[in-house]
């Protein structure tokens, strides 16, 4: 029960903080958004966001699940990272050069990749929208 309540408080947080960092990302288009939800599932994860979003997807999915992270952190995580993704591909039109295009593509392959990793280790067949994630995930459509 205890480490249940633990896991809601956690789960609880983490949405709230995400729920402002992709509001910021993707709704207000602030590029600081990106790097504020990626800092948000580095605490999550309580490992170095540099680092561990930095890791390909299997190493990414070994990482998360040696952490004890569970299937449902694990959900909330792999939407987090979609919306990552598409925040990155957002920026791409307003980027100034080639080379700066393409590393923002290439990160959100690697925060798609990521995500799709972390449901197929819990044999996920498709990302959903969290319960507490559903009104940012709105927003998010209203807002494109």
């Amino acid at each position: 029960m205890i480490k249940q309540d633990y896991i809601t408080r956690l789960i609880k947080q983490f949405s709230e903080r995400a729920t402002f960092t992709l509001d910021k990302a993707l709704i207000k288009k602030d590029p600081s958004g990106v790097g504020e939800t990626e800092e948000a599932i580095g605490e999550l994860l309580e490992l170095d966001p540099n680092t561990v979003l930095a890791l390909e997807p299997d190493s990414f999915v070994l990482m998360v699940t040696l952490g004890g992270t569970g299937e449902m952190v694990s959900r909330h995580i792999a939407y987090v990272l979609d919306k990552v993704a598409d925040a990155y591909l957002a920026q791409i039109s307003s980027s100034q050069s080639e080379q700066d295009r393409a590393a923002l593509q290439e990160l959100a392959a690697l925060r798609r990749a990521q995500s799709a990793a972390l449901l197929a280790h819990y044999g996920i067949a498709a990302l959903e929208v969290p319960d507490d994630l559903a009104t940012i995930d709105k927003a998010i459509k209203e807002a494109e």
